[in-house]
């Protein structure tokens, strides 16, 4: 029998993929100028050096680290600082600071006190469902290391450590990027003005490739 073809168009996602990534960089041009241009110095003190605090920069790496939780700021408006016990035999600096990602990371703001009452880090995620599947719990005083148990009940956790500390402080501190005191979890760089300019000129650029590709 005759075999019959049917016509294929170019699949729409991947053309608007393709007419799209030279114009996605153009919000980076925002958030790289003034990443650029923080960076950190070192501190002022009375007693230099009394808390070891250029060991831990140092350890730590925090020249890069900085870096991280700066352009996530920039971005998304927020980002964290955690700093919890590392683990000597793991070969990790003690303490151990960290940029946390707003995307894993959360906490409960305290207004009158201006700190967190409590944090949420995701550490690991079901790769197929996407549900969390280790966290930490960063409580006053203490950091509890939960897992979600194997068994079928869904929302059962096992605690796997607990964490103590002599210090009364949640561990994890927010980088607010132009809080507002209507907004205290602080706004992205990428302002709505910017995207509606982005939009703008992807719809322009959509219409020009569509038209190369029939004419």
């Amino acid at each position: 029998p005759r075999s019959t073809r049917r016509a294929t168009l170019f699949p729409y996602t991947t053309l608007f993929d393709l007419m799209l990534t030279p114009t996605l960089g153009w919000c980076a041009i925002a958030v790289d100028t003034l990443e650029e241009r923080l960076d950190w110095h070192g501190w002022v003190s009375d007693t230099p050096n009394q808390w070891s605090m250029d060991e831990i920069y140092d350890a730590n790496d925090l020249a890069l680290e900085s870096s991280l939780a700066v352009l996530d700021a920039l971005i998304f408006g927020i980002s964290f600082w955690s700093v919890t016990v590392g683990d000597s035999e793991a070969d990790e600096p003690n303490p151990l600071v960290m940029a946390e990602s707003p995307k894993t990371t959360t906490c409960r703001w305290n207004r009158r006190q201006r700190r967190a009452d409590a944090a949420l880090t995701v550490g690991a995620r079901n790769p197929h469902t996407k549900i969390p599947t280790s966290v930490s719990l960063h409580l006053p005083g203490q950091t509890v290391v939960l897992q979600a148990s194997p068994s079928s009940e869904p929302g059962q956790w096992l605690v796997l450590d607990r964490i103590k500390y002599r210090h009364k402080r949640v561990p994890v501190v927010p980088i607010v990027n132009r809080p507002w005191g209507s907004k205290r979890q602080g706004r992205s760089e990428i302002t709505p003005p910017m995207r509606a300019l982005l939009q703008n000129a992807m719809r322009t650029l959509a219409g020009w490739e569509l038209a190369r590709e029939f004419f």
